[in-house]
C-alpha cells in the first residue's frame, strides 16, 4: 500500500467516524449560537464583522476543535492502536512515515472543522450584514488557530507516550484554561483571551480602540507552534 493510499485511508477512518462528526457538529451548533447572540451584538461596543468581534468567537471554538484533535491524538496512542501498528511494522512503509500520516490525517481533519468555523462566521457577516471586506479574517485565523493545532498535538503525543489517559487530563486542563476566566498575559495565553480581556477593558475606559495584536503574543505563536512541530517529530521517531 503506498502512502498515497495509506493517507487516504486513515483520513477516512477520522472525518467519517462518529466522535469527530459527533464533535464537530456540537462545535457548529455551539458556533451558530454564539453567532446569534454575542457576536451579533459586537464585542467591546464594536461591530459584529470587526476583528474583536471574529476573534472572540474563534476563542470560544477553538477548545472544542482542539478538544477533537486530542480525541485522535488518545485513539492513535491506545493500546489497541499500538498492536495494529505492530502488525503494520511487517510492511515496507518506515514506523515514522506511518505515524507522520496518521498525525497528518488528524491534522488535516482539524483544519477542516476549523474551515466550517470560519465559513460560518463569512456567511453570517454577508448574509446577516451584506459584509465582504473579510480579507483581514484570513489571516488572523492562521495567527490563532495554526499555533494550537501543533502545540496541543505535540504536548499531548508527549503526554501520550507516558500514558495515553494523560492526553484526557490536557483536555480537561486545555477547557479549564479557556473557561475559568483566568487573566493571562498575551505571552502564556493559549487562545487569545488576554489580548480580548484587554480590548475590552481598554474600551470600557476609552470607548473602541483599533485592533492590534501584541508583539509577544505574536512571538509566543511561533515559539509554541515550533515547540509543537518539534515534539510532534520526536513523537514520530521515537519507538513504542
Amino acid at each position: 500500500m503506498d502512502r498515497a493510499k495509506i493517507f487516504r485511508y486513515e483520513l477516512r477512518r477520522v472525518a467519517l467516524s462518529k466522535p469527530f462528526i459527533f464533535i464537530t457538529a456540537v462545535t457548529l451548533v455551539y458556533a451558530a449560537y454564539l453567532l446569534k447572540t454575542e457576536v451579533m451584538f459586537g464585542y467591546a461596543d464594536t461591530a459584529p464583522f470587526s476583528p474583536w468581534s471574529f476573534l472572540a468567537y474563534l476563542c470560544r471554538l477553538l477548545p472544542f476543535l482542539c478538544a477533537a484533535m486530542l480525541f485522535f491524538v488518545s485513539r492513535q496512542l491506545a493500546p489497541r492502536e499500538k498492536a495494529v501498528e505492530t502488525l503494520a511494522s511487517a510492511t515496507p512503509t518506515p514506523g515514522y512515515v506511518r505515524k507522520g500520516i496518521k498525525l497528518g490525517t488528524i491534522a488535516v481533519a482539524f483544519l477542516c472543522a476549523a474551515l466550517l468555523v470560519l465559513l460560518a462566521y463569512a456567511l453570517f457577516c454577508v448574509i446577516q450584514f451584506q459584509y465582504t471586506g473579510l480579507g483581514w479574517m484570513w489571516p488572523l485565523a492562521v495567527l490563532v488557530v495554526l499555533p494550537a493545532l501543533f502545540f496541543y498535538m505535540g504536548v499531548g503525543l508527549w503526554l501520550g507516550k507516558v500514558h495515553h489517559n494523560l492526553v484526557y487530563l490536557l483536555l480537561a486542563l486545555l477547557f479549564f484554561a479557556a473557561f475559568a476566566g483566568f487573566s493571562m498575559p498575551p505571552a502564556v495565553d493559549l487562545f487569545g483571551n488576554a489580548i480580548l480581556a484587554g480590548a475590552q477593558s481598554a474600551a470600557l475606559r476609552e470607548g473602541v480602540i483599533p485592533f492590534a495584536v501584541p508583539a509577544q503574543y505574536l512571538v509566543s505563536r511561533i515559539v509554541m507552534g515550533l515547540a509543537g512541530l518539534g515534539l510532534s517529530a520526536w513523537a514520530c521517531l521515537v519507538k513504542g
